[in-house]
């Protein structure tokens, strides 16, 4: 299959690791000879569909063997350059290691020589849409109209003033009275009879005129 400085090799390893056939892939080279190249540990077949077509076949095998036989098989128009027998010379190793090289190396070389321009001026349209933002007065807020409130409708309400009940007002003392006539004493029945005691309570209360008042 190859060296083993060409199997520990990151581009081949990279190349191994696909799954697909690069779309930027180009034909099998000839040697001198007309024959198609197909390098040391090559698995992807590079082969044309149609004959004048760019479409390359792309389907991937498992070693280089089975890529020939593939080759011989379908492409009959391919005729390929035998491999070299026993062990592979020093000058076949680089060959190989400059291919792979190179085609794990395409994408980049390719985006330097042809920056993609679509994204650079979405880039730049970005900043400039940053810097002027930025450095612009702030647009002046609007006022939001405040919500006109809607009427109230008034509401009569029936109020009942309930004169307040004087709880502190004393309660009236009865007079006591005469209930029989006394000649020698000059007392008659229903007469006020006053006594000390209740005109010092009667003073007390501040009503001299309530007090005397004769009990019903």
């Amino acid at each position: 299959m190859g060296s083993k400085s060409l199997l520990t090799y990151e581009p081949y390893l990279a190349y191994t690791a696909l799954v697909s056939l690069p779309p930027y892939c180009s034909e099998f080279e000839k040697n001198g000879n007309s024959e198609y190249i197909v390098q040391p540990g090559e698995i992807f077949c590079r082969a044309c569909l149609i004959d004048g077509d760019t479409e390359l076949c792309g389907k991937r095998f498992a070693e280089r063997g089975a890529l020939i036989h593939h080759l011989k098989k379908y492409h009959h128009e391919y005729n390929v350059a035998p491999a070299k027998t026993g062990r592979s010379d020093f000058n076949t190793i680089r060959e190989a290691k400059v291919f792979y090289k190179g085609l794990m190396a395409a994408p980049s070389r390719l985006g330097a020589n042809n920056p993609p321009t679509t994204p650079g001026v979405a880039l730049e349209q970005v900043q400039n849409t940053l810097e002027i933002s930025s450095t612009a007065a702030p647009a002046p807020t609007q006022e939001v109209p405040a919500q006109t409130e809607l009427p109230t409708r008034k509401r009569k309400r029936k109020v009942t003033v309930v004169a307040p009940t004087d709880t502190n007002k004393p309660e009236l003392l009865q007079a006591p009275v005469y209930k029989t006539n006394n000649v020698k004493r000059n007392q008659k029945k229903g007469e006020v009879k006053l006594t000390i005691e209740h005109a010092i309570r009667c003073s007390l209360q501040k009503d001299i005129h309530h007090c005397v008042r004769p009990a019903g």
